[in-house]
Formats: C-alpha cells, structure tokens, sequence
C-alpha cells in the first residue's frame, strides 16, 4: 500500500510539473532572445550610464503593453553584442513596508498559479530579506520588497543565466594588455 501511495505522489508531483509553463517571456519580451531595438516596443530607449548604474550589460527602459499596474518602471537588460535578452525588470515604489509585502503577496499568488510553488530561498530566510523565487535551472523569476522609512520598492525580475552579460572581446588579449601598467 506505502509503494502505491509513493508512486501515486511521484505520479501526481512529475503530472503538476510538467504542466507548469516554461519561464521564457515578460511584458511581450522573450528571454534568451535577441531583443529587436528597432522593433515594435514602445518607448524602448537605452539608459544612461548614471541611470543604469553598475549594471552589466546593455538597459533599456520600455513600456509594457500589458503593464502590472503598482510597477511603474520597466527594463530590459540585454547582452552586448549579442542583444540577448537577460532579464526583464519592473519595479514599483510603495510608502511602507506593509504595502509593499501586500502587493509583494498578491503578485506571489498570482505567479504561484501561472508557475507552481515558489522555491525555498536560504538566503532570504538568513538576512530576513522579503524575497521569493519562482522556477528553477537557468531562469528564474524573483520578486522582492526592500527599502527604509517611506520608500520601498517592489521589485520583479525575469532571469535567463545563460545569457553572458560580458562585453565579447575583439581578439586574444595578452597579459600586457590586462594590466594597468602607466602607473608604475
């Protein structure tokens, strides 16, 4: 009877699973793709450098045709060279903690419908940070709430892993070239 229920429980589990849809595209965008910059995306523009901060890789900011209504500021960072789509990113900015992890728990349900049960995240639990993951392997979806006092920021970000935000070289670089040597 145990083996029966044990492999009714795999059965069901590798049923649910495989129903649930592949994380591959947010806001009319695809992940992995080459992102078309004189395609049909409305208001597609590169940030600036002070704008797209430390971020590796190309941004663009864009706006959605379907946009999730509390998030407000939607980009998309592709790879150099390639325009690989590497992830798609929208944030919203909320006046409390409470209203943030409120809209933080109703997009949780939300994604939990379209992509199953969100993966445990150790990290989160160990700094306490308001983080869920969804989906697993190279992609991955991730929606957290941070911020301090009156400021708090709603973020959703797609992720395709496989997508190298490296700038390509031009050729083989030797070890001169490597090294900053102007100094010595």
């Amino acid at each position: 009877m145990k083996k029966r229920g044990c492999l009714l429980l795999l059965l069901v589990s590798s049923v649910t699973y495989a129903a649930t849809p592949p994380i591959d595209e947010a806001f009319g965008i695809r992940l992995g793709e080459p992102l078309d910059v004189n395609g049909d995306i409305a208001g597609l523009e590169p940030l600036s450098a002070d704008e797209k901060g430390r971020q590796a890789g190309e941004v663009y900011r864009f706006e959605p045709r379907h946009p999730y209504a509390p998030l407000d500021e939607y980009t998309v960072v592709v790879a150099p060279g390639s325009k690989r789509v590497a992830s798609i990113r929208a944030v919203g900015t909320f006046k409390n903690k409470k209203a943030c992890r409120a809209e933080m728990d109703r997009l949780a349900r939300v994604l939990t419908r379209k992509y199953g049960p969100r993966r445990h995240d150790p990290s989160a639990k160990f700094t306490g940070a308001l983080r869920l993951v969804f989906g697993g392997g190279a992609r991955r979806i991730t929606v957290s709430c941070s911020g301090i006092f009156t400021r708090y920021k709603l973020k959703l970000i797609y992720r395709d892993k496989r997508v190298d935000l490296k700038a390509p070289r031009a050729g083989p670089v030797s070890e001169e070239a490597v090294r900053d040597t102007s100094g010595l």
